[in-house]
């Protein structure tokens, strides 16, 4: 029997890696003889990286970056063995874990940081870069990663916004001016892999959906959705892209309304690209059965995350899958229609417990279970 160990990241406790080596152990222990296949998924957020390089051959480079609240940090990116494809994610230089909560300001988070990796793999010769959208700590548009290319705004005294000013001067931006921008950047075929399917604006925009989870009050929601409003309207009058209420624009804050404006990038499903790219489609088809997983399964998980979308893929391939997770959030029954078996690892009050051997002790009793007749 082959069975095949795709796991998403359990956000905060275990990498997409580290948790499809956890499930792989304890489905062996309970099948010796069935043969593992593995390979982590990602659907943009962050590991997309590790997730790509253990599928294509590549190299990770290092350098530093503004980070999202303007200080230096130091961000990976791939660039694979063909010397022409990047692999970005925007986590590395502009995300959420880099913002300590204590030291949150959503206001003046900045995408700058990610424009300059983008600016970097262009300079390495990337003509496709990947840009992973999940983890985000920013709601600036894109405007910072835009500045990093090129890009220069102006306000209405017609006084250039400084870069790296955040989200706060989405409002004041009233001329856009593309004259300087990366002159690598119009050969290279971008594509935002977005997480989510939020449109940039409105009662399901990023900031009201978003904005919250990165530090948000009420009155910064309100605020955010207006300037980032004002800001679609500027882009659509002056280089006649509507991106306010396209479809996934809003994921990272609007970095993917920002990345289509200003790199003319495509905002694909992450999920399904990271699979077309890593080839998840053979290794299911090599398999008799499926497992997958990720921390938490809840409605966020219908928008594009990788294992709902591995499910759809392998009910298509006609594959039984299974999913081990975190948490799931009620109802449960409703996963009866994407998966053909669910388990839930549950809360454990110990902040120190070894989650990837509680994943592997879950995957060997679930195993016994699911294929004890096989």
């Amino acid at each position: 029997m082959k069975i095949l160990i795709a796991s998403d990241s359990f956000k905060g406790t275990l990498t997409a890696r580290q948790a499809t080596d956890a499930i792989a152990r304890g489905v062996q222990q309970c099948l010796p003889t069935a043969t593992m296949i593995r390979q982590p998924i990602a659907d943009g957020g962050e590991g997309t990286v590790d997730v790509v390089l253990a599928s294509k051959p590549g190299t990770k480079h290092t350098i530093e970056v503004t980070g999202p609240l303007a200080t230096p940090v130091r961000a990976e990116f791939a660039m694979l063995d063909d010397q022409t494809t990047a692999v970005i994610e925007m986590a590395a230089a502009s995300g959420l874990m880099l913002a300590p909560p204590e030291s949150r300001d959503i206001m003046r988070a900045t995408t700058f940081g990610t424009g300059e990796l983008i600016a970097h793999a262009l300079d390495l010769g990337a003509t496709q870069i990947l840009v992973g959208l999940g983890g985000s700590a920013t709601c600036d548009g894109g405007l910072g990663c835009a500045q990093a290319l090129g890009v220069r705004f102006f306000d209405a005294d017609d006084a250039e916004i400084s870069p790296r000013a955040g989200a706060a001067m989405l409002a004041r931006v009233r001329r856009i001016d593309r004259d300087n921008v990366h002159p690598l950047l119009s050969r290279c075929k971008v594509t935002a892999l977005c997480d989510v399917r939020n449109p940039l604006v409105g009662a399901s925009g990023s900031a009201r959906i978003f904005g919250p989870q990165k530090g948000a009050s009420p009155d910064d929601v309100r605020t955010l959705d207006d300037g980032l409003t004002h800001f679609g309207t500027v882009i659509l009058e002056q280089l006649h892209i509507e991106v306010r209420d396209r479809r996934s624009a809003g994921a990272a804050g609007g970095l993917a309304a920002g990345l289509a404006a200003f790199a003319n990038a495509e905002l694909a499903d992450g999920a399904t690209a990271i699979f077309d790219l890593i080839d998840i489609e053979s290794a299911i088809c090599e398999s008799d059965a499926v497992i997958t997983g990720e921390g938490r399964l809840d409605a966020t998980s219908l928008d594009g995350k990788a294992p709902v979308s591995l499910a759809i893929l392998c009910f298509s391939l006609d594959r039984p899958v299974f999913t081990l997770v975190g948490q799931i959030a009620p109802p449960e029954s409703m996963w009866n229609d994407y998966f053909d078996g669910v388990a839930e690892i549950g809360r454990d009050p110990n902040p120190d417990a070894d989650h990837a051997q509680r994943l592997c002790n879950l995957a060997q009793v679930q195993a016994s279970a699911w294929f004890g007749d096989r």
